[in-house]
């Protein structure tokens, strides 16, 4: 199924605003096909932004179990690893805390990713900007990401996230009492009585601790993508060229802004070539992602534990 074009979308090498490259506008005068504004589209701008909408749940759910994955691999299966960790941190609250902001902000971060728009426009260079392009911190609006950026940007976001987290965890604290009492009837609400286990496992990985991953989004949101902005802008780019590549169709469930990116570089940008071990590390991590994410939902579901 391929994606409408919208009327008067077209842009040229010559339109105002482009960035050398003639990819990314800074104040695009019409929207990339798909994109669609509210007026005079109104159902199909609500449409996209649903969609949308649903792309980042599903994907911030993908990354939350990716981190439930990394957690047990990593710190649960090895008794070594296990003591260590468990005297670094003695309290079993503790450790899940800490499991759940971060499944928190990687899912936000995921989120981010899924339905990163290309297109926005862009505030002029400020001071904060100048600062860490001294530093060699990624910055979108200071190049492409070099590869020693792209490998610094976990531990960049987990820096920036703090200030985020502090702001979140005063909220979140606030509502905590009532969602509660929601979570308990929710369990109790089901006529489903012989998978009322499953089921009740099934709302605690989405909807348990739920405090503690909103900290995490809220974390990610305010604060914590700004290093990762240019990394993500990266990789979508580099997705779209390799999907122009292989000379593929877009699907209905590619989000709006990623056919957009595709619809504009095959208009303006002819694809380059990239190396052979930059495919292979894209089809490797994509692999290793979906095995993390199937491993972290069968911990949630068969083999979670107090520890």
């Amino acid at each position: 199924m391929d994606y409408p074009a919208e009327a008067g979308s077209t842009l040229t090498a010559s339109t105002p605003g482009l960035t050398v490259d003639g990819e990314r506008p800074a104040r695009p005068p019409h929207r990339p096909a798909p994109l669609v504004g509210p007026r005079p589209h109104l159902l199909r701008f609500l449409v996209q932004k649903t969609h949308l909408l649903a792309a980042a749940v599903v994907v911030a759910y993908f990354g939350q179990l990716v981190i439930v994955a990394l957690y047990y691999l990593l710190l649960e299966t090895n008794p070594t690893v296990t003591h260590g960790w468990h005297a670094l941190a003695p309290s079993a609250g503790l450790r899940h805390d800490i499991r759940n902001n971060v499944e928190g902000l990687l899912g936000g971060l995921f989120a981010q990713a899924a339905v990163w728009n290309a297109f926005r426009r862009r505030r002029p260079i400020n001071a904060l900007d100048r600062a860490e392009r001294h530093v060699a911190i990624p910055n979108l609006k200071t190049g492409r990401p070099r590869a020693v950026q792209i490998a610094a940007t976990v531990p960049l976001v987990i820096a920036y996230a703090v200030p985020g987290y502090l702001l979140a965890r005063a909220g979140t604290d606030l509502l905590q009492a009532h969602a509660v009492d929601y979570f308990a009837q929710l369990r109790s609400s089901s006529r489903i009585t012989h998978l009322t286990p499953l089921r009740d496992r099934l709302i605690d990985t989405a909807a348990g601790d739920w405090d503690q991953k909103l900290r995490g989004y809220a974390a990610a949101f305010l604060f914590g993508r700004r290093p990762a902005k240019a990394t993500i802008d990266a990789v979508q780019r580099r997705l779209a060229e390799r999907h122009l590549r292989r000379n593929r169709t877009l699907r209905w469930w590619h989000p709006p802004t990623f056919a957009a990116r595709v619809t504009t570089l095959r208009n303006h940008v002819a694809p380059q070539p990239h190396p052979l071990v930059e495919t292979l590390l894209i089809g490797l991590t994509s692999v290793a992602l979906i095995g993390l994410a199937i491993t972290g939902l069968w911990v949630l579901l068969f083999h979670a534990t107090a520890g």
